[in-house]
């Protein structure tokens, strides 16, 4: 019903619309605008899923430096381990001609395992035949406490029993020290692909 003709007519309001227009007006008071919001459960799902990632990914100290080198961020920390000086000097100036850093070094097993878990390394590089323990033993303990960082076994004995001992370890990848050049390479390819890792 309208009352009036032209310019000043008004509009007959029902006594739903009232209410209405009092519920909005008491939802607008305040600081904040109250509005509903449709999401849906596979939106809220993804949600999580995707939050649960992201602190995973904060976390992990592997990914994060991944995602770090991937932007030009700061460089990796490589652990050493080998029982001849010469040895781990060889392997210190590859890491480092590569702009990656040595975080620490090892003289035996035993010793890796220790300043693996002290240090927390992006990637470890033990050799086979040390003192205390050898490459495959620490390598065993090492991945158990640090499971997401790749360990190489770099070392003379890169034959098939080694490998599959190797593996069974959680070490990476075997690499021969006959082929040094192939140790950057390798850790590289690990990092290019961690789902192998």
């Amino acid at each position: 019903m309208f009352l009036g003709k032209g310019k000043d007519q008004c509009k007959h309001t029902s006594p739903s619309a009232n209410k209405l227009q009092a519920r909005e007006k008491a939802a607008c008071d305040g600081h904040h605008t109250m509005r509903p919001v449709n999401v849906s459960y596979a939106t809220i799902r993804r949600a999580s899923v995707l939050l649960a990632t992201k602190n995973y990914l904060q976390q992990s100290t592997f990914f994060r430096r991944l995602i770090e080198n991937a932007v030009g961020g700061c460089s990796m920390n490589i652990l050493i381990a080998d029982d001849k000086p010469h040895m781990r000097c060889l392997i210190r100036a590859i890491v480092q001609a590569h702009g990656w850093d040595v975080c620490a070094e090892a003289e035996d097993g035993r010793q890796a395992i220790t300043r693996a878990k002290q240090y927390k390394p992006d990637a470890i590089v033990l050799d086979f035949a040390m003192p205390e323990l050898n490459g495959v033993e620490a390598a065993r303990q090492i991945s158990e406490a640090l499971p997401t960082v790749p360990i190489f076994l770099f070392t003379f004995y890169d034959c098939p029993a080694v490998e599959e001992e190797a593996r069974g370890a959680g070490i990476q990848k075997v690499i021969s020290k006959s082929d040094v050049l192939t140790l950057v390479s390798s850790i590289e390819q690990a990092f290019a692909n961690p789902a192998a890792a």
